[in-house]
């Protein structure tokens, strides 16, 4: 798993993959998703203006939503519409990986060489400029010892991803890019999840491993008491799918997974615990609009603090 260095004061080189997985409730490193409620419940399309306001985007999300047209979601409506928000999310990240894909092959033989990703990723990141990038092909030493570090360990998940070592296909590139979209790559995010949370090297996260300060934040960063509140409820309440005490890796894995069934059921039903407020067992657009804050708010990632993220 790659974390942000320090160089050069207050600047820091990042992995050029997307640090956030969209419809996924973890970050690669390991922190909550805070985007996960809007992404689920608030947005579809690209039609849809991010600058909209939150009430705005229920109002629509509800119209799309009611696909009976009778004024009020039942738990299969709202069920349906956050799947197909999920699904609009991946398939972005499909197109986005897509699209870089084609800038970083720069022979267009449909594969990406580490030499291809590590020019794009250095200037990506203000290691090295364009005009110079060339200058560390072969002489790496020339880097500070951070830029070197993060290079070595890029270097590494890009090797990790490429499963016959001649470079990275297409279809393996999505993986390495937008792990969501694989359930291999989902399975090495979970590892990747437990390695930098499981404090003991057990096998298993406790709740209290699971609500620590991530690696590598901060001080004063995420450490009040309403972040570790929140961890701990997610572990109790969605994560912990047998109610032992113990997070195990099949158990992250099913958490991870943005298309899982059972893990979108328990939102939407968190969703009507929230805004059903006569417990009529469906929602009116005013119930929602009435618990905006709750539905898109980061301080209220799930009702009843709901949660994301990736890793």
């Amino acid at each position: 798993m790659l974390c942000a260095v320090k160089r050069h004061g207050n600047d820091s080189v990042k992995s050029n993959r997307p640090e956030h997985l969209k419809g996924v409730p973890l970050e690669r490193d390991g922190d909550l998703n805070k985007d996960i409620r809007k992404e689920m419940f608030l947005k579809e399309g690209e039609d849809h203006n991010d600058n909209m306001s939150t009430k705005d985007l229920i109002e629509i999300m509800f119209r799309l939503a009611d696909t009976d047209k009778d004024g009020r979601l039942s738990h299969d409506e709202l069920f349906k519409k956050v799947k197909k928000n999920i699904r609009y999310h991946l398939d972005e990240g499909k197109r986005e990986a897509n699209k870089l894909f084609q800038q970083v092959d720069k022979n267009a033989d449909g594969i990406i060489q580490w030499d291809e990703y590590k020019d794009h990723f250095m200037v990506k990141q203000n290691i090295a400029s364009k005009d110079h990038v060339e200058d560390h092909k072969d002489h790496d030493n020339h880097l500070d010892s951070d830029s070197r570090f993060v290079l070595d360990q890029e270097k590494y998940s890009f090797n990790q991803a490429d499963a016959n070592q001649d470079g990275l296909d297409e279809i393996e590139w999505l993986s390495y890019q937008h792990p969501e979209n694989s359930k291999l790559q989902l399975n090495e995010l979970a590892q990747n999840i437990l390695n930098s949370l499981d404090s003991d090297k057990n096998g298993y996260l406790t709740i209290e491993e699971f609500a620590q300060v991530p690696p590598g934040a901060v001080e004063g960063e995420n450490t009040d008491g309403d972040y570790k509140t929140e961890r701990r409820k997610e572990f109790q309440d969605v994560i912990d799918q047998d109610k032992d005490g113990k997070v195990m890796k099949f158990e992250l894995v099913e958490y991870l997974n943005p298309l899982s069934d059972a893990r979108l059921s328990e939102e939407v039903k968190d969703i009507f615990v929230t805004a059903d407020h006569n417990d009529d067992k469906y929602l009116t657009l005013q119930e929602l609009l009435d618990n905006s804050d709750a539905l898109a708010l980061s301080s209220f990632i799930r009702p009843k603090m709901r949660l994301h993220d990736d890793l």
